[in-house]
């Protein structure tokens, strides 16, 4: 259960910063950023003799939970920002489905040296139940970005260990 805990709390700390780019700006997709880089020095440290893809590997789950949180969260604001919220108010747990499984995927990130199977599993579900679910939700370019580099991490996680 300590477990459980830590992965949410990567996915808050991390995620948080990216969820408020669309009002931030910059400011909170960089702020996020260095969240991320010392999470995966941080994880890489405690972990020495996994080797350096297991930096590589983490950083890729965490760069694509930022990217996928930022552009869960545009989503949000274009569609509830314009005339046409009442059209996307239907769907908005699709929305909330696809950030949720942003927040499993940067939770894998604990997961990729003790059980690299389990964790490029959920990286994968993640990305192919969080890339139906915003494509249904409202069509986000970024959130495709995220899933590659959630494949690309499990695609590392599968080969090398």
């Amino acid at each position: 259960m300590e477990r459980l805990g830590w992965a949410i709390l990567v996915a808050c700390v991390v995620l948080f910063p990216a969820a408020l780019t669309p009002v931030l700006g910059w400011a909170g997709l960089a702020a996020s950023g260095l969240l991320a880089l010392v999470l995966t020095i941080g994880l890489g440290r405690k972990s020495r003799g996994a080797g350096w893809w297991a930096w590589l590997t983490r950083g890729l789950i965490l760069l694509g939970s930022i990217v996928g949180a930022a552009g869960v969260m545009a989503a949000f604001l274009i569609t509830t920002a314009n005339e046409y919220s009442g059209a996307y108010g239907a769907r908005a747990a699709l929305g909330w489905l696809a950030l949720a499984c942003t927040a499993a995927a940067a939770g894998a990130a604990l997961l990729a040296i003790r059980r690299p199977y389990l964790a490029g599993s959920i990286l994968v579900l993640s990305g192919v139940i969080g890339g139906i679910a915003i494509n249904l939700f409202y069509v986000n370019t970024a959130y495709g970005a995220a899933v590659f580099l959630w494949w690309l991490a499990a695609l590392s996680l599968f080969v090398v260990s």
